[in-house]
């Protein structure tokens, strides 16, 4: 069989070794079916999830995608029904797959809605993306349950969470010396309790404060959607997260952090650990008086018996008929409250509460979780509208609610924009001319002006005035050379012919240079919490045996073609000789095999530095080596003060830059493979070597040896573009 090449899929590179043992288990073992097929593979290339479970579908939709390229030929896929006993299998739908990245502020996404999971396709919808993208994945839970979606209609239409609340655990010790439960009371109020069991943000969407504000949406209409469902008000909601994480999401939803559970679990009947990880529980109550009514010893199964166990308006002396009311009431409610504004919400809570009779208020007010004053004063409105004219469109009653900052100071704004722009704006004195503009210092400057505003406010006025966090932009260029663009459209052409021709182009430049030891290096690395890696607190450099600072010198060559470099980690100085010899390192290890029929290389180098076009060195250097390997070499200088348009700046340099962050450079050999293990999704590869050759500075060229150098110089601007050639045979 032949050897197979390496593909990309979904932005996750399979070497060739990797694809050639899917092709050859694929060839093997033709009476597997495609399920098995992707499960032998899962175990052979060691895929699993954080879980430890196989990514089966990863590997099948890597196995029909070298299908439809014609690397291999799957069995045809099964009509038969699933075996019994099998788990269900999650049909992957368009809903479910992978979507465009979602990064925005909370505002720009409400209004955000919980709908109850009910129909078929939300059901196969909400299990694919739990069982795809939940590190637990998809298990059907013990006992009630309840499912949601998240939606959002802004920017578009689309999901992005899911939710699950299920039976609480039987017993918790954290939980239950909490509530300060009898057994008695344990039995009789654990139906209270509901356990949010899965909470799964989708890893597209990247919104601040999101899981929070869904967490607070969710307790205020679980409530009643549980009680609908299941006959029951639950007074406590509790979840349980992994020990290594902080469970920030809740503390800012404000649930209460109990302590660790135990490590067992639900049929450790022995009471023995079976090395379940501990994990951290939160709670959160859902009514003001949740601990007083789960610390009675009598239950509510006792007070209602076993077949409607509830507190509130649904009692055992209202009846059946009175119960299945409050269920319609509650149901109609849920059903109309997105579609009602502030007053016909009031006009349809007073009129349910009217209709209803005795009693109607509290019942209208705990089916739909609403205020017993929102239900009394939709009541006077309705009768009031009976027996008056129509009222205008208002919603309100004219003069209600707190006036906004705006309407009490008009000029507020005015003020705002004063200091965030004090000199054009006529105020050069201005206490916040040279100070940090924060949103809590603006306030506390207006409101010294006699403008009482908030932190909050001023960041909203800030959105209306169009205003927004930005940092200062390069885009002022200065005083620029007048043949600037002229150069670079020549290096664009010149570039064209060569690789046209099949002769490389190189970007050739020297990194920043770098100390030798345990010092700090800009960036972060994962380290384990509160054990940072230590490093000296000063970067005075240590010294070798002549007292000079040890460092490291890396000089690139990048080819912008073959996506590939070579780095020279320098021990000694930055010289032409230095940038020469790298040159021809690189052609010797990387150019000639790739270019074996080449006899001219174009290179683009910055105007200074070891490599400057006035240097004489550099051409000197450039000449020995030109003699050396036959080479013609094709020197394009960029213009002074454009040296950020070297490609080798922000195609391989950075790549190195990003490697290494936050990792201390102790060694040169530290550098060599850092550098050397650089890698880019798009396939950058980088070689790296040290030398050790001394390099000394200081050394002349003179006008003999100047003159001796076969250059020919370019008719446009010959200082900058100028070939080497050989002399005589290499």
């Amino acid at each position: 069989m032949a050897q197979a090449e390496a593909i990309t899929f979904k932005g996750r590179r399979f070497e060739a070794a990797e694809v050639d043992l899917v092709e050859q288990v694929v060839a093997s073992y033709r009476r597997l079916s495609r399920q098995e097929l992707a499960n032998t593979i899962c175990e052979l290339l060691g895929w699993r999830r954080a879980n430890g479970r196989l990514k089966t579908w990863e590997a099948r939709e890597m196995l029909e995608a070298l299908e439809s390229l014609g690397r291999v030929q799957l069995p045809a896929p099964s009509s038969r029904g699933r075996p019994v006993g099998s788990k269900t299998r999650v049909v992957h739908s368009a809903r479910g797959e992978q979507q465009a990245e979602l990064r925005c502020g909370l505002d720009e996404v409400e209004p955000i809605r919980l709908r109850v999971v009910e129909s078929a396709e939300d059901r196969q919808l909400w299990r694919e993306l739990v069982e795809r993208y939940h590190p637990q994945g998809h298990r059907v839970p013990f006992g009630a349950s309840l499912r949601y979606l998240v939606e959002i209609t802004r920017p578009q239409p689309a999901v992005v969470a899911c939710l699950q609340v299920s039976s609480p655990a039987w017993k918790m010790a954290v939980r239950d010396g909490w509530i300060g439960w009898s057994e008695q009371g344990r039995r009789a109020g654990l139906q209270r309790i509901v356990n949010n069991s899965r909470f799964l943000i989708l890893p597209w969407v990247h919104v601040p404060s999101l899981a929070s504000h869904i967490l607070g949406r969710m307790v205020r209409e679980l409530p009643r959607h549980w009680q609908c469902a299941y006959g029951v008000q639950p007074l406590l909601i509790e979840t349980l997260v992994e020990a290594a994480q902080l469970g920030t999401c809740y503390r800012a939803a404000n649930w209460i952090a109990l302590g660790a559970t135990s490590g067992r679990g639900r049929m450790d009947r022995p009471h023995q650990r079976h090395g379940l990880a501990t994990k951290q529980v939160f709670v959160y109550t859902l009514d003001a008086r949740a601990l007083d009514t789960l610390r009675e010893d009598r239950g509510a199964s006792e007070e209602v018996g076993a077949d409607h166990q509830m507190t509130g308006p649904w009692k055992k002396d209202r009846g059946e008929g009175a119960n299945q009311k409050w269920l319609e009431i509650g149901r109609r409610y849920e059903l109309l409250a997105a579609h009602l504004d502030e007053r016909s919400r009031r006009y349809w809570l007073g009129s349910e509460a009217l209709a209803y009779g005795r009693g109607g208020v509290s019942v209208v007010a705990e089916a739909c979780s609403a205020s017993h004053r929102t239900v009394e004063a939709g009541m006077r409105e309705v009768q009031e509208a009976a027996t008056t004219a129509a009222r205008d469109a208002r919603i309100r009653r004219p003069g209600g609610g707190r006036k906004s900052i705006t309407e009490k100071f008009p000029q507020i704004k005015e003020e705002l924009e004063k200091l965030l722009e004090p000199c054009t704006r006529g105020d050069p004195q201005s206490p916040l001319r040279w100070t940090s503009k924060s949103l809590r210092r603006l306030a506390a400057e207006l409101s010294e002006r006699g403008f009482p505003i908030g932190a909050d406010k001023v960041a909203e006025l800030l959105r209306e005035l169009k205003y927004t966090l930005q940092a200062n932009r390069k885009t002022t260029e200065g005083k620029q050379h007048p043949d600037r663009d002229a150069q670079f459209q020549l290096i664009a052409d010149q570039s064209q012919q060569f690789l046209a021709a099949g002769d490389p182009v190189i970007s050739v430049d020297t990194k920043k240079k770098e100390k030798i030891g345990n010092y700090k290096n800009t960036g972060r690395e994962y380290q384990t919490q509160g054990q940072p890696r230590t490093v000296n607190t000063h970067d005075f450099g240590d010294r070798d045996d002549q007292g000079l600072i040890i460092h490291g010198i890396p000089y690139g060559v990048y080819e912008p073609q073959r996506n590939v470099g070579w780095v020279s980690v320098g021990v000694d100085h930055d010289t032409a000789a230095f940038a020469v010899n790298t040159i021809g390192q690189w052609w010797s290890k990387m150019g000639q095999p790739a270019y074996p029929h080449s006899r001219r290389v174009m290179i683009t180098a910055d105007s200074g530095g070891s490599n400057g076009r006035r240097l004489r060195a550099w051409k000197t250097q450039l000449q020995q080596l030109a003699d050396h390997s036959g080479l013609e070499l094709h020197v394009f200088h960029f213009p002074p003060g454009t040296s950020k348009w070297n490609k080798i700046e922000h195609r391989m340099f950075s790549q190195i830059t990003l490697n290494w962050r936050g990792c201390p450079l102790t060694s040169h050999e530290v550098i060599v493979n850092l550098i050397a293990n650089t890698t880019t999704t798009t396939g950058l590869r980088i070689q790296a070597a040290l030398d050790p050759a001394r390099y000394p500075t200081g050394i002349k060229v003179s006008d003999d040896e100047l003159a001796a150098v076969r250059i020919e110089p370019y008719q446009f601007h010959p200082d900058w573009n100028y070939a080497i050639l050989p002399r005589g045979s290499p």
